[in-house]
This record gives structure tokens, C-alpha cells and sequence, in this order.
């Protein structure tokens, strides 16, 4: 199989030490052959999803916290990006 173009992969920012590995271009095409729509979709999706395992995990870490609590402790930690 030949090697991917450069224009194929995509270097995720640095910043994300350890995954900044490029993209597979076949993952590459899938997105850009995508409309803005469904990008947009998936990535809302994507943050649902990620919300839904943090709330989990603040349930399992603090059962005796209500559901106001949980509320609380996930605006706090996405207030500034965090999770």
C-alpha cells in the first residue's frame, strides 16, 4: 500500500500530548467527504456522549450526591473547558 499524501493526514495540536499521531487517510476522507451538517453532528454527538460518562463517573465517585450536586460539579468543570 503506498503512503498517504500529506494533504491525507492531519497532525492533531500538540498540545494533546500522546495523540498527536496522524489521522489514517481513509478516516481523512471520511471526514471531509462529510457535510457540515453531519460534522456538526457527530461532534455534538461526541460531547453527549462524553458528559454522559463524566456524570457517571462523578455518580460512582459521590453516591450520596443529588442530582442538583451532579448538575453543579459538571457546570464547574465545563465552565473553563475542563472535564
Amino acid at each position: 500500500m503506498n503512503a498517504p499524501a500529506k494533504s491525507d493526514t492531519v497532525k492533531i495540536p500538540a498540545r494533546h500530548a500522546g495523540l498527536n499521531e496522524p489521522m489514517p487517510a481513509v478516516q481523512v476522507r471520511a471526514i471531509r467527504a462529510m457535510s457540515l451538517a453531519k460534522r456538526l453532528a457527530v461532534g455534538m454527538g461526541f460531547i453527549r456522549a462524553g458528559r454522559r460518562l463524566k456524570r457517571a463517573a462523578l455518580r460512582q465517585q459521590h453516591p450520596d450526591w443529588t442530582d442538583a450536586e451532579i448538575a453543579d460539579e459538571m457546570r464547574r468543570l465545563t465552565t473553563h473547558g475542563r472535564t
